[in-house]
């Protein structure tokens, strides 16, 4: 989850709020929320699509357990829609 503002407070703000989407989803589809780990909050420099320096991004790791795979998709289908969302398994 990454979030580039020029302005820090904001940034944050964008953050917080993508959690908290995440949670309710969790919370909609019966997953508990000990299932769901945020941690290695850190400040980087941005880069745009063609790679060139922009403001800073917060980025935030976040990792989900699905234990119940009937689940999944119920899931994933509404983060793929999210903004700030990245896959930085790789």
């Amino acid at each position: 989850m990454a979030a580039a503002d020029a302005d820090p407070a904001l940034a944050r703000a964008t953050v917080e709020t993508r959690i908290a989407e995440v949670r309710a989803l969790l919370q909609e589809q019966g997953i508990p929320l000990e299932d769901m780990e945020t941690r290695d909050v850190r400040r980087e420099p941005g880069r745009n699509a063609a790679a060139e320096a922009s403001a800073q991004e917060l980025r935030v790791s976040v990792h989900l357990i699905v234990r119940d795979l009937s689940k999944w998709q119920a899931v994933v289908a509404p983060l793929l829609d999210k903004p700030n969302l990245l896959d930085e398994s790789t």
